[in-house]
């Protein structure tokens, strides 16, 4: 390569004197310590990249750690990967508010393993205000399996879009162009990207509602269809497999679950 330099240097430092239109970060484990000099670090409208791999941390096992790092409450429980990747960029959102800097989230996912969120950083106070508009606290108890859990209150949590869809479908017809041996599961996770983007946070998996009305769980393609035809939104999501968003109520979910489940289509 011609144009790139490779340099051994503290991190921290090294965004004290210079700034960069593209920075990643990957370390081992969280990305805390490095959040604040790259929100710094990045030029107007610039990107910056972050993966975190501490996603017990994130996802709920250890409450407080994820306390003390992030800032936020989490949440375990069947939507932890999502709540999980909204505290991420929560936190990201507040490191950069400090510094009078805005994101937009262009592309955002999950797995077992890690966690990884792009986004453009904007500078100016109101880009930060705009920012912070999309922090929330949530109420826990519609997605926790036991109504005696003690957390009854999540976040802040990053409750704007996880992805935007113009660049997801950008990505999409890059990838078609392109030969990979990942080219498959890339174009599945592109595809339900798109599906979820405008739906609302959070999603319901077709198990766990079964399990709690006790019924036996049918196929997701039937709830997608009986929700839309009530008239709702309804679509696949990133996060699991076998789970949906909608902007139905939990109690119209449950109850056309109930409905499939009667009629037997499973």
């Amino acid at each position: 390569l011609n144009n790139a330099v490779a340099r051994c240097e503290d991190f921290n430092r090294l965004l004290c004197d210079e700034r960069f239109h593209y920075i990643d970060i990957d370390p081992f484990g969280t990305p805390v310590p490095y959040i604040d000099a790259a929100v710094k670090g990045v030029v107007s409208e610039g990107v910056l990249a972050v993966t975190a791999t501490d996603t017990a941390t994130l996802c709920g096992v250890y409450p407080k750690t994820c306390l003390r790092r992030y800032g936020a409450v989490p949440l375990r429980s069947w939507i932890k990967h999502e709540v999980g990747l909204r505290i991420l960029i929560g936190f990201i959102c507040r490191e950069a508010a400090k510094y009078d800097r805005g994101i937009d989230v262009l592309l955002s996912y999950a797995t077992d393993h890690y966690m990884r969120v792009y986004v453009r950083v904007w500078r100016g106070a109101k880009k930060a205000d705009k920012s912070l508009e999309h922090l929330q606290r949530v109420e826990a108890s519609d997605f926790t399996i036991h109504k005696k859990d003690k957390v009854t209150e999540i976040g802040p949590l990053w409750m704007g879009k996880l992805h935007n869809k113009n660049v997801v479908l950008k990505l999409k017809d890059i990838l078609q162009r392109k030969t990979c041996g990942t080219r498959r599961g890339m174009e599945k996770l592109l595809e339900r990207m798109i599906e979820e983007v405008d739906l609302p946070p959070f999603f319901y998996t077709v198990d766990s509602l079964s399990s709690q009305l006790k019924v036996s769980p049918p196929k997701l393609i039937f709830v997608l269809t009986t929700l839309n035809e009530k008239g709702f939104m309804a679509g696949r999501t990133q996060f699991d497999d076998s789970a949906f968003k909608t902007d139905a109520s939990r109690e119209e979910v449950c109850r056309v679950i109930k409905e499939l489940a009667s009629h037997k289509y499973l």
